[in-house]
């Protein structure tokens, strides 16, 4: 049982905060295996009717909860280079990430630098499942990263693989989980031998961290 703590942050606004605001398709049966425990999971809408599965937990609340820490925002699995996306622009992009959550969560609501008492955990991927066989595990996350249909990798159209944010909320003492999100996300779209790079990827990292802010605003208010 969570002992109770003064307040804070607003009630659940961590599990709506961290599923990052995207446009969205039905979503996936299958699973990537990032989250601890899908069997929670239920298909719901958001204040915006965005689709997307999800649980929290009754005892996350603002009088439990005071603060965020934040873990590094990763690819699941971990993403190698292809040959439209390259390593370099894969670090840059998920740095960007993690740069744009923070960002967009440090401008509503307070930070902590390490685990602690009233404070919650956040874990973050971008994750991707393969609907048809041929790729390996570490093709997935580039491959899906590129919008459906705009470009082919490795022989394959880009509806063979799904983009999802997957987001894990934990007690950051006890390690009880407080929240499970999980999104399908557009990946972004490459006009001819144009390959993914940061500079290509911004815009829609950009719209996706002002998404999330506005959801924050939505759930202060």
């Amino acid at each position: 049982m969570i002992a109770r703590r003064k307040t804070g942050l607003p009630a659940m606004i961590a599990a709506s905060m961290l599923a990052l605001v995207l446009a969205v398709s039905p979503l996936s049966a299958n699973d990537s295996g990032f989250l601890s425990d899908y069997s929670r999971l239920k298909k719901e809408e958001d204040a915006m009717g965005v689709k997307r599965r999800i649980w929290v937990n009754p005892e996350f609340t603002n009088v439990n909860y005071q603060k965020i820490f934040i873990e590094q925002v990763t690819f699941y699995p971990e993403a190698k280079p292809t040959d439209e996306v390259s390593d370099q622009s894969l670090k840059e992009i998920r740095d960007y990430m993690d740069a744009t959550l923070r960002k967009s969560f440090g401008a509503e609501l307070p930070l902590a630098d390490e685990p602690g008492r009233g404070v919650a955990r956040v874990r973050m991927a971008l994750t991707a499942v393969a609907v048809k066989k041929g790729l390996k595990p570490w093709e997935l996350v580039p491959t899906a990263m590129i919008f459906a249909g705009a470009k082919e990798a490795s022989g394959r159209r880009k509806h063979d693989v799904e983009l999802f944010v997957e987001s894990e909320i934990t007690d950051s003492v006890s390690n009880e989980t407080l929240a499970l999100v999980v999104r399908e996300a557009k990946g972004v779209q490459l006009k001819g031998k144009e390959t993914l790079t940061l500079e290509v990827a911004k815009p829609q990292i950009d719209a996706w961290g002002e998404a999330l802010r506005q959801e924050i605003l939505r759930k202060l208010k």
